[in-house]
């Protein structure tokens, strides 16, 4: 399992919400951040670092980044 949980770069996201439906933990939602939607992880132990939602965003928003206490060690 990858140590790694998904980022979303919400200047890329275009808000299709595939993320949404992909994430089997459900921890991602679609937020307004301006006076645009874009999607937003939950922070959560429950992620199962899959990736699922990265492989379904056409636009390539998700990407890995380190958590927090792996940054840290």
């Amino acid at each position: 399992m990858s140590a790694a949980t998904p980022q979303v770069d919400c200047q890329r996201c275009s808000a299709c919400g595939r993320c949404v439906a992909a994430c089997p933990a459900k921890l991602f939602t679609l937020d307004v951040d301006g006076f645009r939607k874009t999607a937003r992880r939950q922070v959560s132990t429950d992620c199962r670092r899959c990736f699922a939602c990265g492989r379904s965003c056409p636009v390539r928003a998700i990407s890995p980044a380190p958590d927090a206490d792996q940054k840290n060690r």
